[in-house]
């Protein structure tokens, strides 16, 4: 009776995601995933399908061994760990019993000039004298409130020793808490983020586009037959949010043709029926999307699918009325 559950027949949700988040990274690029589940399906797809070996994957987990650590350092392709091997096997909590500043100088000119010459235009004549330009990160205690864990420690060697010589990525899915402060350095491309020596920069709607439209893989998940378990569910559903994020920002740009493209191409790959979204704040926000991107009629699907399950539920009532009274199928566009 449970075959059906255990059936791995045109299954390739872990293949497809490793497939999707190594292809997000630049050549030759060091990525930071969080966990087992992350990392394993990444090196099947390296040592068993050949598929971009070029890229270093950390797993922010076993970082904090020192055994890990010197594999990193002196595996092809290594990682830059300037750290001696008596600083690697000593390796362990740092006292920190409140929030901190930590400064990462950034000594290759060429990487600050691309990505921070704003910055640069305002600083004062005499700017030759001052410090290098540094990365600064607030970093508060990662564990019992009063220390850093030696992962932490271990990114702000990487990233120090490494000085944007390799591109450095980190996957999509990392908590905020396992950034290690670089969240405002962090540009979403997909599936990954990548480290930037300047802040600002959080999204690249082109490159995330070129990437779900053109690069990513997503096969048989439309599939009524393949089975998802609620893992494989959670990694498809990011896709969705990575859609989702498009739709918004075509709408932002007035480009509604666009934006429903999107809506459609998601429901393509990840039908309803398969990939029901059963939060209604976030069904809502699907409904709206649809009509601000011109298809009243699905928009009004996705609020009775709603309204048949909860009728009282009075945020669908009122963007259902909305619809109805609103002149033209082309609402004023104010994505949430």
């Amino acid at each position: 009776h449970n075959f059906h559950r255990h059936d791995r027949k045109g299954n390739y949700v872990a293949a497809d995601y490793a497939y999707n988040l190594l292809s997000t990274c630049a050549p030759n690029a060091i990525l930071f995933t969080n966990g087992d589940n992350d990392t394993f399906p990444l090196w099947y797809v390296q040592y068993v399908e050949g598929f971009r070996r070029d890229v270093s994957v950390v797993n922010l987990s076993l970082l904090n061994t020192p055994w890990y650590v010197r594999q990193l350092q002196t595996r092809p392709p290594k990682v830059p760990i300037a750290l001696r091997s008596g600083e690697i096997d000593s390796l362990g909590l740092w006292p920190w019993p409140e929030p901190q500043i930590i400064r990462i100088p950034i000594t290759n000119p060429q990487v600050w000039e691309e990505y921070d010459a704003p910055a640069r235009e305002t600083m004062p004549d005499d700017s030759a004298a001052m410090e290098p330009p540094a990365m600064q990160l607030i970093v508060g205690p990662t564990f019992q409130g009063r220390f850093l864990r030696p992962q932490d420690r271990m990114i702000f060697e990487i990233v120090s020793a490494n000085q944007f010589q390799r591109p450095v990525y980190f996957g999509f899915n990392v908590p905020d808490e396992n950034l290690a402060g670089l969240q405002p350095y962090l540009c979403t491309e997909g599936m990954a983020r990548k480290l930037l020596p300047a802040p600002g920069h959080n999204e690249a709607p082109d490159v995330i586009k070129k990437n779900v439209l053109q690069v990513y893989r997503y096969r048989n998940l439309e599939h009524p037959k393949v089975y998802l378990d609620q893992y494989e569910t959670g990694l498809a559903e990011s896709y969705r949010h990575h859609f989702l994020k498009l739709v918004v920002y075509e709408l932002q740009q007035n480009a509604r043709a666009e934006a429903l493209a999107l809506l459609q191409k998601l429901e393509q790959i990840m039908p309803e029926r398969k990939f029901p979204v059963r939060n209604f704040d976030s069904a809502l926000v699907l409904a709206r999307y649809y009509w601000q991107a011109g298809d009243s009629e699905r928009a009004r699907e996705v609020l009775a699918q709603i309204l048949d399950k909860t009728p009282s539920f009075q945020p669908a009532v009122a963007l259902l009325a909305e619809i109805q009274n609103a002149p033209s199928a082309n609402p004023s566009v104010k994505p949430n």
